[in-house]
């Protein structure tokens, strides 16, 4: 069986018609710190996906590395410089040979067998005085999508070819947009994921279903409570420590290493 993450980035690879939806995403989850704070840095991009971050940040850093246990190959084929490589490896077993600037991994340690040890290696990469990024579905805010989505990835989805999982990923983000644009155009922030599927007009149909498919395609997801997120970015080993709950459905999180 083809890999669920291969198939998603092959597929999702080419973002010339979401380029602005992607950078605003990614402008939005490494918020307080912005594009310019990269320069001349040597970053650690953690599940690097089909390299898209890395090649926004090419103007400014000074190095990089992508990390990502399946999509290398379309990584080194979308963003290729000399100032960049790409390991294939397991986050959670990653040994780095060196220490980074700045550690990020966007939407990827919820997927993990162990996202706090896979937050532990971030954290053994980054150099004293360095800052981790990390964007993680949350706990709180997505009580419909851990019960009901979950029941039905665990006893329908998971049977699907990728193929007709797309597709159907296609028709549920269609669903999304009828009450996206009805009753939630209006001022009810008590309706559930108000935030988040208020954020979505924003963004291209495209990019809408990436991350509809992203949900589904998943073989596993965790969803993090912020108090675990208070653990592993804690005050004894960080400093300049922010904590966001981003739209109502993620943690976005950051902090110097002492």
């Amino acid at each position: 069986m083809e890999n669920p993450w291969y198939y998603q980035w092959f597929h999702f690879k080419d973002n010339r018609t979401y380029l602005a939806d992607d950078l605003s995403l990614f402008k939005a989850w490494i918020f307080p710190y912005t594009m310019e704070y990269f320069k001349d840095k040597a970053v650690l991009d953690a599940g690097c996906g089909r390299g898209h971050h890395l090649k926004f940040l090419l103007p400014y850093i000074k190095g990089g590395m992508g990390v990502d246990l399946n999509t290398v190959p379309i990584a080194e084929e979308y963003v290729s410089d000399k100032k960049l490589s790409f390991l294939s490896a397991d986050i959670e077993s990653l040994n780095c040979r060196e220490s980074f600037d700045v550690v990020y991994s966007i939407g990827v340690l919820h997927h993990t067998a162990n996202p706090k040890k896979a937050f532990e290696v971030l954290k053994n990469c980054t150099k004293k005085g360095g800052t981790v990024i990390i964007m993680v579905y949350s706990y709180e805010g997505n009580f419909l999508v851990r019960n009901v989505l979950h029941f039905f990835n665990t006893f329908l989805f998971k049977k699907f070819k990728r193929d007709i999982l797309l597709s159907f990923a296609v028709f549920l983000t269609l669903l999304l947009y009828l009450p996206v644009y009805t009753v939630y155009l209006l001022p009810l922030r008590s309706l559930p994921y108000y935030d988040f599927l208020k954020s979505i007009r924003k963004l291209s149909f495209k990019c809408n279903t990436l991350t509809v498919f992203d949900q589904i395609n998943a073989p596993q997801t965790s969803y993090i409570k912020r108090d675990e997120i208070e653990t592993w970015i804690n005050g004894s080993e960080f400093e300049d420590i922010n904590i966001r709950w981003h739209h109502g459905i993620s943690w976005v999180a950051s902090g110097r290493k002492k």
